[in-house]
């Protein structure tokens, strides 16, 4: 076997895991190049699932309730920086309101996991632990609604707080930028403007050292937003197909 065989073959396709725009693929692959680097593979963990049973599920378990606005704002800053405000921001904002407990297909059929201690491994493992707890296809989802209000409150006020912050590092402007201009959650597609669909990430200046002057941004680049049933429609795709769903 020749030395570039044996490099592929030590090779994780889960490297890229920083990389990855959404929050769900981009956690998975990391546990998964974390365990690959400890010589083994996520099929080494058993994934085992306490259910809460149909019958003990109060009416409240099927309506979205959104955490503490302090306990998601956390999910985004720590002593030392700023977490997961670039240019997947929106999908990590949806992703700390949801927690990866609500998905929705594209009939507008949502599913809530059942699982009391959800991880990545537990809501990727099975499609038999979601239950349909609202269907939109004739029209109005109360849970889309409020899971789009609860994105744009947490959005405000990690905007208050990062405007806050006191970094005049031309990187962290940038970001900064961006993130104010960043258009309001939707729950439909219907209801984009041409804020979302023309939206474009910019790039900040970059220096080259010394006392030259900075060099000149990067071009723009289309930076797309897409609604909430979208996003979550994406995250439902990449989940295991729910084939015991049982609707409430």
């Amino acid at each position: 076997m020749s030395m570039e065989e044996i490099t592929e073959e030590k090779e994780s396709p889960y490297q890229d895991w920083a990389a990855r725009t959404h929050p769900w693929d981009q956690m998975y692959a990391r546990r998964a190049f974390t365990s690959f680097q400890d010589d083994c593979s996520l099929d080494d963990y058993p994934v085992e699932v306490n259910l809460v049973e149909h019958h003990e599920v109060p009416e409240m378990w099927c309506e979205f309730e959104a955490r503490p606005v302090g306990d998601m704002v956390k999910d985004f800053f720590d002593e030392h920086r700023v977490l997961h405000l670039g240019k997947n921001a929106h999908y990590w904002i949806l992703w700390s309101v949801t927690q990866g407990n609500w998905r929705m297909n594209k009939k507008r059929t949502m599913f809530r996991f059942m699982g009391d201690d959800p991880t990545i491994l537990k809501l990727r493992a099975f499609g038999d632990h979601w239950n349909a707890v609202e269907s939109g296809k004739l029209g109005f989802c109360p849970n889309l609604v409020a899971i789009t209000d609860t994105c744009n409150f947490l959005y405000g006020a990690l905007l208050e707080k990062f405007n806050r912050l006191d970094k005049p590092g031309k990187a962290f402007q940038t970001r900064l930028e961006n993130f104010r201009e960043l258009p309001e959650f939707v729950p439909v597609q219907r209801n984009r403007d041409v804020c979302h669909k023309k939206h474009r990430w910019k790039h900040g200046r970059k220096s080259p050292g010394g006392e030259q002057p900075d060099l000149p941004a990067q071009p723009s680049v289309p930076h797309k937003i897409n609604s909430v049933h979208f996003m979550l429609r994406e995250y439902h795709e990449w989940l295991p197909k729910v084939y015991k769903a049982q609707p409430t």
